[in-house]
């Protein structure tokens, strides 16, 4: 059930019911120009969903150790002890001792983006083959990989590198009892009011005399029926950072005004919204350009959904244009994968973890998750090589289907 499609039509559902909470007066009416845009978009990908589904496009399949992974683990092990000779010092370590550290300055220029992005992907191939064979060595090369977005204090690295994982496990499982969706549900439940906890901590630690819940109870002017009411307080952060995107595409939508139409701002919405950032960013030094960036109702949430910005370029044109994207690029991009292919599934939890985080902002832009990608492409005739053949792999099922567009 984990398809891309279902991913993001999940996610903007999700966003969209938990925005009718009205739990702030801050928050933008939603118009029905926007509501109807947004729920054409879920539909359709709800229908390629269920296409994906009846073709098992996207399902899992198990792996066999290979006996390039330890060199493959020491050379990025190398790799990340070059970037820290060359910060001078590891960030985690040099936090503790109370040092000026800045994220977006670390690294060797472009070494850095292969070095993140690569230890990403081969962390949930490492992942899937852990579950496919219960192999303790894979377990431990994947926290051995895993350990490095926590030595850079990355916690967006972190963040999907375990959304990946996630996406792994689940494929995994047959069936879903009542009983697994019970306990994943409470378990949920306890992350979101630990990570409202933290918040109201960090937030109120140089506030003295405010009590913990008080900086964010105001900062979203939160109505009286949630202050008063029996839902804990700590909640309303996941109500802010899953509602927030969609009204400040909203807020966008009103009071932002795109640019008009020329060829050098169409190349510079096609440099923006379609290119890995790390390109786009020289790209828009050459054309004397930059990156929109959403208006917002909240002044310290930015986010604002994968389609603000091509609105700001291009107005209601961009934003089609974007959705388009977004229905067509899993059906290309996993065309040009064989389900055979050792990294298959690692591609097809990397595209969800995309697809869960367009919500929030454009992904494909992203490198540090969208260049994850690439990978399967480049190295997967490269691992097979090695591997047993699939058939003789336990729970083995013929899915010998290719994506054709």
């Amino acid at each position: 059930m984990l398809n891309p499609y279902f991913i993001y039509a999940v996610t903007f559902i999700a966003s969209l019911v938990i925005y009718q909470l009205g739990w702030s007066t801050m928050f933008p009416d939603l118009k029905p120009n926007l509501i109807i845009f947004l729920s054409l978009s879920i539909l359709f990908a709800l229908l390629l969903g269920i296409y994906f589904q009846s073709k098992r496009y996207v399902s899992f399949q198990k792996i066999a150790w290979n006996r390039r992974i330890p060199i493959t683990v020491v050379i990025i092990t190398l790799l990340w002890i070059l970037e820290f000779a060359y910060n001078r010092g590891v960030p985690l370590l040099m936090i503790l001792r109370g040092a000026d550290y800045d994220y977006i300055q670390f690294g060797i220029p472009t070494l850095h983006v292969f070095v993140v992005t690569f230890t990403s992907f081969f962390s949930i191939y490492l992942f899937h083959l852990a579950i496919s064979q219960r192999d303790k060595r894979a377990l431990f090369y994947y926290l051995v990989c895993m350990s490095f977005s926590i030595l850079l204090v990355n916690r967006g690295m972190l963040l999907i590198n375990v959304v990946s994982s996630l996406i792994v496990y689940l494929q995994s499982i047959r069936r879903l009892s009542i009983a697994k969706i019970s306990s994943t549900g409470f378990v949920l439940l306890v992350v979101l009011y630990i990570f409202g906890y933290l918040g109201n901590v960090r937030s109120s630690h140089h506030r003295a005399g405010e009590s913990a819940d008080s900086y964010i109870l105001d900062l979203v002017k939160a109505t009286d029926s949630f202050r008063h009411g029996l839902i804990p307080t700590e909640y309303i952060w996941t109500y802010i950072y899953l509602s927030s995107p969609v009204g400040n595409l909203q807020y966008t939508l009103e009071s932002g005004t795109p640019q008009e139409y020329s060829i050098k701002n169409t190349l510079v919405f096609i440099n923006n919204e379609f290119v890995f950032d790390f390109i786009s960013k020289r790209v828009n030094s050459i054309l004397q350009a930059q990156r929109n960036v959403p208006l917002q109702f909240i002044k310290s949430i930015n986010v604002a959904t994968v389609y603000a910005n091509p609105y700001l370029s291009a107005g209601w044109p961009g934003m089609i244009l974007m959705a388009i994207m977004i229905l067509l690029f899993p059906v290309l991009y996993l065309g040009l994968l064989r389900k055979k292919q050792v990294f298959y599934v690692t591609a097809t939890s990397i595209l969800g973890s995309l697809y869960l985080f367009l919500v929030f902002d454009n992904m494909f832009t992203f490198t540090g998750l969208s260049f994850q990608l690439i990978y399967p492409l480049v190295f997967g005739r490269f691992f097979a090589s090695t591997e047993r053949r699939e058939e003789e792999l336990p729970g083995y099922a013929d899915t010998n289907q290719q994506l054709t567009v």
